[in-house]
Parts: C-alpha cells; sequence; structure tokens
C-alpha cells in the first residue's frame, strides 16, 4: 500500500477509533528541583534523560537549571523516587545539553555516561564530558576522561555507536553575538573516539556546499532584512542540526529541522561523506486541519496548501528484516533579532501571517483557488493567523519564472513519519490522525478541552487557550519512542505543547514489505480545569507534561516503561506499557 493510500485508510477507520489491546497506564510522576532544592514550573531543570539499564537509574539534566537530577528505579520502575541532585557549574562546565549513556561487553569493555554542554551565551565553543555511570545514586560522579572540546558551539545532540566506541556530537549553529559582532557558524559534527588513558580523539565530519545544493535541501537565512550585518550566509551556514540518532548498523541520521532535511552518515566507514535528503511537503487538500482559534472550536476542513514535515526527533528500529527511521514532524520557523547595546545587528524572519502575506500567485494557481486563498488568508476564522513561508526559494514555492508562487506553504507536518532507511523513501505518513482524534467517539472531555493548547501563564487553567495552537504547528509532536512489547512494535508520540501520547502499532506485510500502521490510542495525564500553579501544588500528577522535550523506552526486568521529560513542569513521568485482554 504506497503512502497515501496509507493516509486514507487511517483516517477512514479513524471514525470508529477502536482502542487496541496495547495501552499506556499512568505510573510514578517525580518532579525534580534546582541546585537550591527548589519545586516550581518553568525552572529548566528537565530537558533529556538517559536510563542505566545495569543500575535501574535514571539521570536527568536540566539545561536552564544547571543541574542533573538522578531517579532511582531499583525498588520499581515504574514507580520510581528522586534520589539525589547534582549541580554543574556553568563556568567550568556549561549548560547541559544532551547525555546519553552506553556500555558494552566482550574483550574491550566500555561504559560512558556523556554529557554535552554549551557556554553561556554561547560565547566560547561547546564540550562533553565523559563520566563513569554510577553504580548507585549516592556514588561520586566520576571524570574519566578530560574536557574535550568539540567544533560547534551548541552540541545539541549526541548519540553513541553500537559499540561505545564513538560518540557522535551535533552542533546546531545557531545565529549568536561574539564581541558585538553576529555571526553565523557552521553546524558540526564531531565524532569522539575515547582512548585508553584520559584522551579523547576527535574528528570532524565536513559538510559539502555542492551535495546539499544537489540534494535541493532548504535554505532559510542568507542576509539580514535589516540591520548593520551586510554578509551573506553560505548554505552550509544556514544547515541547524538538531538531532542525531545511530541505528544498529551504525549509520547516523542528522535532522536539520528547520531546513526540513535529514542527513546519513555511515560510521563504519571513516572518508564517507554525508547523503543528504529532502523531506518534501505534506500536502493538505485531502486532510482535515485546523487552522485558526477563532473558528469556534474544533474544525478539521481540507486546505489548498502545504506544510514543510521538519522534525525535530527521531528513534530507529529493525522490523521484518528492515531498518526504518521514525521522526517526530514538530514545525519550526525562524525569526532573529539580534542587537548590541542599542545598536540593531540583524533582523530576519521567515514567514508572515496569513493577514500580512502580500504575495502574488503564480498562473499555476487556478484563478478560482489563488481568490478563494485571499479571501482566507484574510480571515482570522481561516489562516489569518497562520505563518506562511515569504521565502522565494523553490522550496516554498515560488515560481521565479512567473514570479508568484505556486502554493502556500506552512510550517510543520502535525504528525510523525516513518522512512525506509535503506533510501530514505517516506513509507507512511500519519496523516491527520493527531488532531482527528478528538473528534472521535473515544475522546474524553477532560481531553478536547485540551485539543491544541498551550502553557503560557501559570494563572491560566491548563485549558484556557484551547485551540490556540491550532494556526501554528496545531500539537506539535515533539519527541518519539519505540519498543518492542508482546511481540508487537509500538511507537509512542508526544503532543509536545500540553502533553499527551499517541501510541501506535507497526508491523510489516510479509507480501509487500510495506509498514501497516495502526492507531492505539491517546492518553494524557493533568487536570483541565486546574490552574497550572494549582495543579502543580498538588502531590499527585495534576500538572501533567507540558513541554515534552524527550521520550524513552525502557525494557527492563521483564516491563516495558515510556519516561516522558516535561520541561515546563519540570517532571519525569512513567508508563507501563501493557497488554489487556
Amino acid at each position: 500500500m504506497n503512502r497515501l493510500a496509507q493516509v486514507f485508510v487511517i483516517s477512514a477507520i479513524l471514525a470508529s477509533m477502536a482502542t487496541g489491546d496495547i495501552t499506556l497506564q499512568p505510573k510514578g510522576f517525580v518532579k525534580l528541583p534546582d541546585q537550591k532544592g527548589t519545586m516550581a514550573l518553568n525552572l529548566g531543570t528537565a530537558n533529556k534523560a538517559a536510563y542505566d539499564d545495569e543500575y535501574n537509574l535514571l539521570y536527568v539534566i536540566g539545561h536552564n537549571a544547571d543541574v542533573m537530577n538522578i531517579i532511582d528505579m531499583r525498588d520499581n520502575l515504574a514507580e520510581p523516587t528522586l534520589a539525589r541532585t547534582i549541580t554543574f557549574d556553568y563556568l567550568n562546565q556549561g549548560y547541559p545539553n544532551d547525555i546519553k549513556l552506553c556500555r558494552h561487553g566482550g574483550g574491550l569493555a566500555r561504559e560512558f555516561l556523556a554529557i554535552s554542554f554549551e557556554s553561556k551565551d554561547l560565547s566560547e565553543r561547546g564540550h562533553v564530558h565523559l563520566y563513569q555511570p554510577m553504580r548507585g545514586p549516592l556514588d561520586v560522579l566520576v571524570r574519566l576522561k578530560t574536557v574535550t572540546t568539540v567544533e560547534g558551539f551548541d552540541p545539541k545532540s549526541i548519540a553513541w555507536n553500537s559499540g561505545c566506541s564513538e560518540l557522535i556530537v551535533a552542533s546546531m549553529g545557531k545565529p549568536h553575538i561574539i564581541n558585538g559582532i553576529f555571526e553565523d557558524p557552521k553546524p558540526a559534527i564531531d565524532v569522539l573516539i575515547p582512548t585508553f588513558g584520559l584522551n579523547v580523539d576527535r574528528g570532524t565530519r565536513p559538510f559539502s556546499e555542492a551535495a546539499i545544493k544537489a540534494a535541493d535541501i532548504r535554505q532559510v537565512f542568507t542576509s539580514c532584512d535589516t540591520g548593520n550585518h551586510q554578509g551573506q550566509s553560505t548554505h552550509v551556514q544556514d544547515l541547524e542540526a538538531t538531532h542525531v540518532v545511530v541505528d544498529q548498523s551504525d549509520k547516523a541520521y542528522v535532522l536539520f529541522q528547520s531546513n526540513n532535511a535529514v542527513g546519513r552518515l555511515d560510521l563504519t566507514d571513516t572518508f564517507s561523506s554525508m547523503e543528504f535528503h529532502n523531506l518534501g511537503k505534506k500536502d493538505w487538500s485531502k486532510l482535515g486541519i485546523d487552522t485558526s482559534y477563532d473558528d469556534g472550536g474544533i474544525n478539521l476542513n481540507s486546505q489548498n496548501m502545504m506544510s514543510l514535515y521538519q522534525p525535530g526527533h527521531a528513534v530507529t528500529f529493525t522490523l521484518g528484516n528492515k531498518t526504518f527511521l521514525a521522526t517526530a514532524d514538530g514545525g519550526e520557523v525562524r525569526s532573529y533579532s539580534y542587537r548590541s547595546g542599542n545598536t540593531y545587528l540583524c533582523n530576519f524572519a521567515e514567514s508572515d501571517l496569513g493577514r500580512n502575506w502580500r504575495q502574488d500567485f503564480s498562473a499555476f494557481v487556478n484563478p478560482a483557488i489563488a481568490t478563494q486563498l485571499k479571501t482566507n488568508l484574510s480571515s482570522y476564522a481561516s489562516l489569518g493567523r497562520m505563518p506562511f513561508s515569504k521565502l522565494r526559494s523553490y522550496q516554498d514555492g515560488y515560481n521565479p519564472l512567473q514570479m508568484g508562487f505556486n502554493y502556500l506553504t506552512t510550517y510543520g507536518g502535525r504528525g510523525w513519519s516513518l522512512f525506509d532507511a535503506s533510501d530514505m523513501r517516506r513509507v507512511y505518513d500519519s496523516g491527520d490522525t493527531l488532531e482527528r482524534y478528538f473528534l472521535s467517539p473515544e475522546v474524553k472531555d477532560n481531553e478536547k478541552a485540551m485539543f491544541n493548547d498551550y502553557y503560557y501563564t501559570t494563572t491560566a487553567s491548563q485549558s484556557q487557550y484551547m485551540d490556540r495552537t491550532s494556526p501554528t504547528f496545531g500539537p506539535k509532536p515533539t519527541a518519539i519512542t519505540t519498543g518492542m512489547v508482546n511481540g508487537t512494535q509500538v511507537v509512542v508520540v508526544a503532543n509536545g505543547y500540553v502533553g499527551g501520547l499517541y501510541a501506535f502499532s507497526v508491523a510489516v506485510n510479509e507480501t509487500t514489505e510495506e509498514p501497516e500502521v495502526d492507531f492505539l490510542g491517546f492518553n494524557r495525564r493533568g487536570s483541565a480545569g486546574l490552574t497550572w500553579a494549582e495543579s502543580y501544588m498538588k502531590t499527585d500528577d495534576s500538572v501533567g507534561e507540558p513541554g515534552i522535550t524527550d521520550l524513552l523506552w525502557i525494557n527492563d526486568e521483564g516491563q516495558s516503561i515510556v519516561v516522558t521529560i516535561s520541561s515546563i513542569a519540570g517532571a519525569a513521568s512513567f508508563y507501563s506499557v501493557e497488554v489487556t485482554p
């Protein structure tokens, strides 16, 4: 079954929304403190996590709070406890971005806990520390290797190869100010190789301008709209690496979210170069999408427009002798406003809201459709609040020969995608499932009240801004994980705004060798009627999981556990994956 056919089948069965036998059951919920022991909303105590299946410890780093909390899972994987808070020094260590643990036995036994750090204001290049995994929550955190400085300023994501012999470090290359000067650095891919003794060898994989252009990768930023910075950024400088994941055969996949691209790198070949893949666009003309919070509630309609998929998180898995890459297609819009003192250095915005979009359509757009689109763009109840790309590039729908746009382009796939890793072919797209669920008979009232909602202020009720993210990224899936339970491959996708987990099963058709995906259900913690502050003060999980930034699947001691990391609540919550009669 081809991708579009799968989307239509999924959309058709959503009317019944039959929940499968596999369910996520809420279990433990652990709030995490900052360096002073304070627990509150938005302290930045939780961003990424790593699990040690030998000693049953969960490490959770918090970027803004500059801490690592240790959660003890030894007594009960599903009902763990906070054991300890370790503080970092932002001057000597920096602010933690990502954490990964790897253990490999055999003749060359290796075990490392790696944490990447960036400096305050990105004033210095980033670095990585390698530690010995703790045997117990009260053990001393021992650094095994000297500090390794990496090529990039902001090492956002790290991943180990299968043998724990190489750590892949992806630095975003985000613009910043150094000594009062605007700078747009290149992204960087470093390969760190721990050697015997204290040293770590470092290699850097270069980026090819020609390869990027040949793959038709989207370029977002070339020059400032206004400001005194007069330079131009190359296609390489414009790439922003946001996430890296490595499969079992040591192929690394690097997501460039705003560029709507993925790079693939063979780690087994030192001389291999990165392959780039354009992730294409999603057609909403035959799917349902809610595009405005002025439309009276949950209203999914087809629209003559496209969106960039723009995944920000990914996992890999092997099923039916095939390796798959699963991505959470959240979306990203770039804008810059940098200044030094009273001097504006660079202002840039790639999009305009529909009501401000003043571009012409090309002759390829049917005149009747063009007229309707212009009407919709001017209406708050239709497309008026939605961001659309104004970049005059082929990847954003611009036709330079006719000096007009062939179509509207907005941001984010509002779902998840599955790729055959052998050729990077998208073999599944969840279509409009993540939003259409809220129109199903199975949706609960407290879930429906959170449709396309978001956290804005502590004094607002959790459901006060219902429907307000509809014009931007909808449910904005920000994290994805996968695991096997009872012989079934399960993929779990997070709602990145107010929390909630969507579960899907994946099987491979023995005849076509193509994946078949079924929607299993949705689950969200939280109390829709309480304010965020009121719900946080309760001792249970009433605050829910707003701002999910990481998901982990733990298979250990005969149990399957999904862990969510909530950056806004500063919490780790635990679900037991269970098979019900």
